[in-house]
């Protein structure tokens, strides 16, 4: 299965993946690529019996895939997962999150689908509030200058006075 998505002006932190499992049998394993441009940036396996146990309960946890340099790269990635080894009695399926509105494409040996609901979070290193620290700067800054114009003001005060 092929997962593929597109960033720009933004550094790939790593992806997270929701899988559910269902069945008895949990041998087997998943393994999990990210690619940019055909290039394989890190691969990851985890056992079908690790995946299992991220869904019990009534909490969703997510296996995370992170790369291993953090450089801006404009354009699509791949997400790549493969089973081996897998029981046909045994499940294993991503999660859908429907609280992001990501748009994706997927691609299955010569099905073709678009979804706005993702099957994935991708993490990326951007700053949560980005102009902050811009607008403090312009706070300070007008901050410093009312200040400077009112010792001129209250000096030209004292000199009229006089």
């Amino acid at each position: 299965m092929k997962l593929k998505f597109n960033l720009y002006d933004e550094k790939l932190y790593g992806v997270n993946l929701y899988f559910g499992v269902d069945g008895d049998d949990e041998n087997g394993k998943v393994t999990c690529a990210i690619e940019y441009n055909n290039e394989t940036l890190t691969k990851q396996t985890f056992s079908v019996k690790e995946l299992a146990s991220l869904t019990e309960g009534t909490s969703l946890n997510s296996v995370e895939i992170l790369v291993n340099d953090f450089e801006k790269r404009d354009g699509e990635y791949t997400v790549v997962i493969k089973g081996t080894g897998i029981s046909s009695e045994t499940r294993v399926s991503l999660l859908g999150n429907i609280n992001t509105g990501s748009y994706f494409r997927y691609e299955e040996s010569g099905s073709y689908g678009e979804y706005y609901s993702i099957l994935y979070a991708i993490e990326t290193l951007n700053p949560k509030h980005p102009y902050v620290w811009a607008c403090a700067l312009i706070f300070a800054l007008s901050l410093l200058s009312s200040y400077v114009f009112y010792i001129s003001y209250e000096e030209s005060k004292v000199e009229t006075v006089k």
